[in-house]
C-alpha cells in the first residue's frame, strides 16, 4: 500500500478571510530595533497569507487599513532581523497603535561561507526542497523560486532541514501570484515521507501578459480551491459540504478498521464511521464570520470529485483524508481560513495542499448567479452547478424543418467558460440533449459523449409526434433545470398528406417570446465557397476557404450542411454562432466546469428518516463503476462521473446513517424531468403556411422511398408491452444481488475441508481448473500472474517466471511491467490488480464461493476489463450478514448508440433534401475544406450553411447559396 504523505503546518497557518461583509479597522504602529531603539525604515508589515501589506516610512511608522475584525496574525520582517509575528484580536473600528520591536540576527552570518556556485549535493537538496514545499501538482511546474541562493540545507539520516537568510520570493505563473515567503522551519523525512514546514506569506498579484492568461489564472485558482482544506471548512460552515462533493464522518476509535479483508464504506458505516452532526461539529466563534470545528475523535473525509485511489475503502475510490485534532478544536472562518490550528494534522489527500496551490486568504470565489427562475419546491442538484456563464454549448442542426420519419442530426460544441475556445480536453463533459414538445412533454433524450470539445447526435422523429413547434435543448452534466442551449424546430407529421396550415398554439401567457437576436460581431470570418464544374461524373467538389478580416487563412472546426435550397427553408428560427456566443458572453462567468461524463439523479423513498447512504455499481465503459453517495433530507442523490453504454445494468444498495440496510425504493429520473418554462415561438403558424410547398415536397420525397424513413417493424409506443425476461439464475438470492451477471461458466463452492493456502492466488491455483497462476518478479517485488488459457497476463514478456514460492533472487535488470490479470470481484466490487499483489490483502479462509466467467458472452457485461476473464469471490463474512433488504437492480440508459451514420453525402438514386452533412469537419492548415457531393438533376440551387469556431475562439457562421451552374 502506498504510504500516505502528510503535512503538518506550524502555528503560522493562514488566518483570515471574510465570506460576508465584516467590520474593518485600521492598524497603525511603529517598528524599532530592539537593541538600539532606533526606528526601522521600509520594514515590511502585512497580514499573514493575504495581499494586505505595507512598508514603514523613514521614521518606522506604518498604517495598514482595511483589516477585518477578528483574530488575525500581523507579520513584520526586515532584512538582517528576525521576523516578528503578532496575533491580534481586532475588535474596534478606530485606529489601533502597535509598537513592535525586531531583534537582529546576531548569529546568522557566523557560519556562512560565500561560494561562487553551489555543488551537486546542494542542487539535489534544492530539488527535494522544492518538491516537498511546492508539491507535485501541475501548478508546481510553473512555480519559480527566484532567489534560491538564500537557502541553506543540512541532511542527517535521511532527514533534510532547510533555513533561509531572507524571505523566499516565489513566482507562481499558474495562479498569477508572487509570494514573499518567510521560511520559519522545514524538515523532510525520506523514509516516512513526513514533511513539516511553516512560514508566513505576503501575496501580490502578477501582471498577466494577456486577457487570456488572466482568464487562465482565474480558472486555475478555482481548480486550486476545489477539494482543498479551505474548501472543506468553508462548506462545513455553510452546511453545503455534501453538495460540494465532501463526505465527512467521525471515527469510532473503539472499533478500528479491519485489515483483512480490506473494508468497505458500506460495512463500516455505523461501526468504525459515524455520521456527523453539524450542530455540534461546527460551533460559532467570537465574530459572526468565525467558527470552531469541534470533534472528540479524528474525522475521515472523502472528496468525491477526484479519484486518486488512496482510499482504504474498496467501494469508495475517492480522495481520502483524515483530520486529527489533538486539542479537539480548530478555529476557522466562514471562508475556510484557519485562525487557530491547535496543532492539527491533515493526513492523505488534504496533506497535498502545498505552496503551489496556495491562495491568499482575501481571494474570493466568483459569485454564482442566482436561480430565481427555479421553483422553490424543485430540489437543486447536489453537484457543482454549471450555469450559462460556465462552458458555452453550441448546437448546429442540419435543417430547421422536419417531417416525422426524418432524422434530426446535430453537431455540438463545448467551449471553455472564459476563453470561449473549444475545450480540447481528451475527455470532455457529457452533453444531455432533449427534445420537448410545446406542451412541455419530454419527447426524446440522449446522453452524447464529448471528445475534444465536440459531439454528434441523431434523433429519429416518430410518427406519433403531432405537427407543431418543438424545442431542442442541451444540458450540462450537472445542470438539470437551466439549459445551456435551446432553439425551436418545426415538425410536421409525415403520415398526413394534408398539412394543417395553423397548428394549435399553446396558450400560456407567462411564457417569454422567442427572439433571435441579430448581432454584428467585431471580427468576421469570411467563407468563400466554389462548386466544381459539372462533368459526366455525378460527383462534384464543393470547395470552402476561410479567411479573417485581414485576408489570412484561418483554421477552424466546423459543421457543414449542404441542402436543396428549393426543398429546405433557410434557418431563421435559431441564432447563428455569432448570436449564440454573444449571448453567452453577456452571462456572468463561472469557474465551475462541467463534470466529465454522465451524472445520474436518483431518489430514495423509505419509511426511515433520511439522509441515506447509497452504494451504486454498474457495468459499462472499460470497467465496473462504483460510487458512494449520501442523499439529502428529501432523499435525492447524485451519482457522477459515469461512463455508461446505451443500456446498462446497475445494483444499488441503500443503508441508513448507521450503515444498516433498510427497506427502500430507488428510482432514477431523466436528466431534465421538467423543462421549466419553455419560450413561445410567436406566429409559428406563419412558418407552416410560408413553407407549405416545401412540406409537400418533403412528403413526396418520403413517399418515393418509404424504407428510408420508416421501419416496417416499428410500432406505436402505446402498443408495446414490455415483459421481464425470465431469469434462469438459480444462485442464492444474496449472491444474485451482489453481482451484475446472471450466468456463470463455472462455480467452485468451498467447504471446511478445503486445503489451507497462504493467499487467494494460491487458492485460485488449487481450486480453479485451467487457470494458470505464476509467481513472477515485477518492478522488483514478487507478484502473481493469473491467466486463462490463450490470454497474456503481462505486457512485458521478459519478466522471469519463478518456479518456487520463496523470495525470488534480485533481478539482474530493473523490469517495468503492468499486470494484465483477469478482472477480480470481491462481493461484487472490482479489485484493481494492476500490480499482481492486491489479492494478498484477503484471507482465503473467508472465501466460500468462486465464480468463473470466461466466455465472451458471459464476461462481456463487465466491459473491456473482462476481456481476460472474470473471477468473482464471495466471502463468508458478507454472506452471513447478507440480506436482500436495501438492494435493488436497475436498467439505465447511457450514451446514445446512433442507428444512423453521423456524416453523409448524397449518393446516386437517393433523394434527399440534405445533400451533405459533416458534423465534425475541420479545415486544413490553409483554411480550406473540400466536400465531394452528388447533385441530382432536379436540384437547381444549393444552400451551404457553415457553423464553427476558430482556434482563437472566433465564431464562424456563414450561409451561401450556390447555383448548380456556378456561384452566386
Amino acid at each position: 500500500m502506498t504510504t500516505l504523505r502528510w503535512l503538518l503546518c506550524l502555528c503560522c497557518l493562514p488566518v483570515f478571510t471574510q465570506a460576508q461583509p465584516a467590520q474593518r479597522a485600521t492598524l497603525t504602529g511603529k517598528i524599532t530595533n530592539a537593541t538600539t531603539g532606533e526606528p526601522l525604515p521600509f520594514a515590511s508589515v502585512y497580514i499573514n497569507s493575504t495581499t494586505r501589506g505595507t512598508n514603514t516610512d523613514e521614521k518606522g511608522l506604518f498604517t495598514l487599513p482595511d483589516v477585518p475584525f477578528g483574530t488575525t496574525e500581523l507579520v513584520v520582517s526586515y532584512t538582517g532581523f528576525t521576523a516578528e509575528r503578532k496575533t491580534i484580536d481586532v475588535k474596534e473600528v478606530r485606529p489601533r497603535l502597535l509598537e513592535i520591536t525586531l531583534f537582529p540576527m546576531t548569529n546568522l552570518l557566523s557560519d556562512v561561507v560565500v561560494k561562487a556556485g553551489k555543488d551537486r549535493q546542494w542542487e539535489g537538496q534544492l530539488d527535494r526542497f522544492k518538491r516537498d514545499l511546492l508539491g507535485t501538482s501541475p501548478f508546481a511546474g510553473k512555480c519559480t523560486i527566484t532567489n534560491p541562493e538564500v537557502l541553506s540545507f543540512s541532511e542527517s539520516n535521511g532527514t533534510l532541514t532547510a533555513t533561509a537568510s531572507a524571505p523566499l520570493v516565489i513566482d507562481n505563473r499558474a495562479l498569477g501570484f508572487r509570494m514573499q515567503y518567510t521560511l520559519l522551519g522545514f524538515r523532510s523525512q525520506n523514509q516516512t515521507g513526513r514533511v513539516v514546514f511553516g512560514g508566513t506569506t505576503l501575496f501580490s498579484e502578477l501582471q498577466p501578459d494577456s486577457p487570456r492568461q488572466a482568464a487562465t489564472w482565474q480558472r486555475n485558482r478555482e481548480v486550486a480551491y476545489r477539494g482543498s482544506l479551505r474548501h472543506l471548512l468553508a462548506s462545513l460552515a455553510a452546511g453545503t459540504h455534501e453538495k460540494e462533493g465532501f463526505l465527512v464522518y467521525q471515527t469510532n476509535p473503539d472499533r478500528p478498521l479491519p485489515e483483512n479483508p480490506p473494508p468497505t464504506l458500506g460495512t463500516e458505516l455505523g461501526r468504525h464511521l459515524k455520521p456527523i452532526e453539524l450542530s455540534t461539529l461546527v460551533l460559532p466563534g467570537a465574530q459572526p464570520h468565525e467558527r470552531w470545528l469541534v470533534s472528540m475523535s479524528p474525522l475521515e473525509v472523502f472528496y468525491t470529485r477526484y479519484n486518486p485511489r488512496n482510499s482504504p475503502y474498496r467501494d469508495a475510490p475517492y480522495a481520502f483524508s483524515k483530520l486529527v485534532l489533538p486539542q479537539k478544536t480548530l478555529g476557522f472562518t466562514t471562508a475556510g481560513a484557519i485562525t487557530a490550528p491547535r496543532g492539527f494534522d491533515a493526513v492523505g489527500y488534504l496533506s497535498d495542499d502545498r505552496l503551489a496551490a496556495a491562495l491568499p486568504d482575501d481571494w474570493q470565489r466568483p459569485v454564482e448567479p442566482r436561480r430565481d427562475s427555479v421553483a422553490a419546491s424543485t430540489p437543486l442538484p447536489t453537484a457543482d452547478k454549471a450555469t450559462h456563464g460556465g462552458p458555452a454549448v453550441l448546437l448546429h442542426i442540419d435543417k430547421p424543418l422536419y417531417l416525422t420519419g426524418d432524422r434530426l442530426s446535430l453537431s455540438g460544441y463545448v467551449l471553455d467558460g472564459r476563453s470561449r475556445q473549444i475545450d480540447t480536453a481528451a475527455v470532455g463533459p457529457a452533453l444531455s440533449v432533449a427534445i420537448w414538445s410545446d406542451r412541455q412533454t419530454l419527447v426524446q433524450h440522449q446522453w452524447l459523449p464529448v471528445r475534444e470539445g465536440r459531439t454528434v447526435g441523431t434523433f429519429r422523429l416518430s410518427d406519433t409526434l403531432a405537427t407543431g413547434t418543438y424545442w431542442l435543448r442541451a444540458y450540462t452534466g450537472a445542470n438539470r433545470q437551466q439549459p445551456a442551449f435551446e432553439r425551436p424546430i418545426l415538425v410536421v407529421n409525415g403520415t398526413q398528406p394534408n398539412v394543417p396550415g395553423n397548428p394549435p398554439p399553446t396558450s400560456q401567457p407567462d411564457r417569454r417570446r422567442w427572439i433571435v437576436n441579430a448581432v454584428a460581431p467585431p471580427k468576421r470570418i469570411v467563407a468563400t465557397a466554389t462548386l466544381g464544374t459539372a462533368t459526366s461524373e455525378p460527383t462534384r467538389s464543393l470547395s470552402i476557404a476561410l479567411q479573417d478580416d485581414q485576408g489570412r487563412s484561418v483554421f477552424a472546426r466546423l459543421s457543414v450542411a449542404v441542402t436543396d435550397a428549393d426543398g429546405i427553408p433557410p434557418d431563421s428560427l435559431g441564432p447563428d454562432f455569432f448570436a449564440q456566443l454573444a449571448l453567452a458572453n453577456k452571462q456572468p462567468l463561472s469557474a465551475n466546469a462541467v463534470k466529465p461524463d454522465i451524472t445520474l439523479h436518483g431518489t430514495v423513498i423509505s419509511s426511515e428518516k433520511p439522509p441515506y447512504n447509497v452504494t451504486f455499481f454498474a457495468t459499462g465503459g472499460a470497467a465496473v463503476q462504483m460510487r458512494v453517495a449520501q442523499t439529502d433530507q428529501t432523499g435525492a442523490f447524485t451519482v457522477e462521473q459515469l461512463d455508461l453504454p446505451d443500456t446498462t445494468q446497475a445494483v444499488v444498495r441503500v443503508a441508513n446513517r448507521r450503515g444498516k440496510p433498510i427497506e427502500a425504493r430507488v428510482s432514477f429520473r431523466a436528466q431534465a424531468e421538467s423543462p421549466g418554462t419553455l419560450p413561445v415561438l410567436p406566429d409559428a403558424a406563419r412558418y407552416f403556411t410560408q413553407w407549405r410547398s416545401m412540406i409537400e415536397a418533403g412528403w413526396q420525397r418520403q413517399q418515393a422511398d418509404p424504407a428510408a424513413y420508416r421501419q416496417a417493424e416499428a410500432r406505436q409506443l402505446n402498443e408495446v408491452a414490455v415483459r421481464a425476461r425470465r431469469s434462469f439464475d438459480d444462485r442464492p438470492a444474496d449472491v444474485q444481488l451482489r453481482s451484475l451477471h446472471d450466468r456463470v461458466d463455472q462455480t467452485i463452492v468451498l467447504t471446511d475441508d478445503s486445503p489451507d493456502v497462504a493467499n487467494l492466488y494460491l487458492l485460485i491455483q488449487a481450486k480453479v481448473p485451467s487457470v494458470r497462476v505464476e509467481q513472477v518478479l515485477a518492478n522488483g517485488r514478487v507478484s502473481y500472474s493469473v491467466k486463462f488459457p490463450g490470454t497474456w497476463s503481462i505486457l512485458n514478456a521478459a519478466v522471469p517466471v519463478q518456479t518456487g514460492f520463496g523470495a525470488p533472487p534480485p533481478p539482474k535488470t530493473t523490469v517495468e511491467a503492468t499486470m494484465q490479470n483477469p478482472l477480480f470481484l470481491m462481493d461484487g466490487f472490482p479489485i484493481d490488480d494492476t500490480d499482481g499483489t492486491q489479492l494478498l490483502a484477503f484471507s482465503p479462509a473467508n472465501i466460500e464461493r468462486i465464480e468463473v466467467l470466461k466466455s465472451g458472452s458471459v464476461a462481456a457485461i463487465y466491459g473491456a476489463n473482462a476481456a481476460r476473464g472474470v473471477l468473482a469471490f464471495y466471502s463468508k463474512t458478507t454472506r452471513e450478514g447478507a440480506s436482500v433488504k436495501g438492494v435493488s437492480r436497475h436498467t439505465l440508459r447511457g450514451y446514445a448508440n446512433p442507428t444512423a451514420p453521423s456524416t453523409w453525402t448524397n449518393v446516386p438514386g437517393v433523394r434527399r433534401d440534405v445533400l451533405a452533412w459533416l458534423p465534425l469537419a475541420t479545415t486544413d492548415a490553409f483554411g480550406q475544406l473540400t466536400i465531394p457531393i452528388e447533385v441530382a438533376p432536379a436540384v437547381r440551387t444549393l444552400r451551404l450553411t457553415l457553423q464553427g469556431v476558430t482556434d482563437a475562439g472566433l465564431p464562424v457562421s456563414c450561409v451561401q447559396t450556390l447555383s448548380v451552374g456556378g456561384s452566386h
